[in-house]
């Protein structure tokens, strides 16, 4: 039997082919919580269909068919009528699980462009190049906080405009460029 991980769905069929393998699932929580109000409701109003791609096995590619609910919020003050239930690996608006979302962000982060996008198909996780740039582009990686911090101020044009730098002398790496105009006054 194949390992399913998602926690609060059960399998209810499989459909392999040669390069990609559909797994077909259904939640098994009774409620949900709506996500203005925090009241859990047991109301079903419908039900859709979500399909994100989820981590390959064994060289396939895995596409998931989850079978997701909208419920009816019980609390007559909030301001949704109906919301559709949370799915914790897989974020809103999302075309693939946050697992396989996080792998394609570190290709993206080493490698980007279309180096990534040759090896990612070889991972049976195909994506491209331009959106490998993006996730790059997105990925803010926030460097750490200077313990020591040097300050110098230098002239882009004489005279004219200067600015001050700013560098973490123990990493040795400018942290910003500060520009000041000073063509107005003179500083003594």
């Amino acid at each position: 039997m194949l390992q399913f991980t998602f926690a609060g769905f059960e399998i209810q069929h499989i459909a392999s082919s040669e390069k990609l393998l559909t797994i077909t699932a259904r939640a098994l929580t009774p409620t949900s919580a709506c996500p203005s109000c925090y009241q859990a409701s047991n109301q079903v109003h419908s039900y859709y269909t979500r399909s994100p791609q989820d981590l390959p096995i064994s060289g396939r590619r895995v596409q998931l068919v989850l079978r997701v609910r909208r419920f009816r919020c019980p609390n007559a003050q909030c301001s949704r009528q109906t919301f559709a239930e949370r799915l914790p690996q897989v974020p809103v608006w999302a075309r693939q699980t946050s697992r396989l979302g996080a792998i394609v962000e570190s290709i993206a982060v080493v490698l980007s462009g279309q180096a990534g996008s040759r090896l990612a198909a070889q991972l049976a996780m195909p994506v491209s190049a331009d959106t490998l740039l993006r996730r790059a582009k997105k990925k803010t990686l926030t460097p750490p906080t200077p313990r020591v911090l040097g300050v110098d101020d230098f002239a882009f044009r004489r005279g004219h405009t200067y600015g001050t730098i700013l560098i973490d002398l123990a990493r040795h790496q400018p942290v910003d460029v500060l520009d000041v105009k000073r063509d107005y006054f003179m500083v003594y």
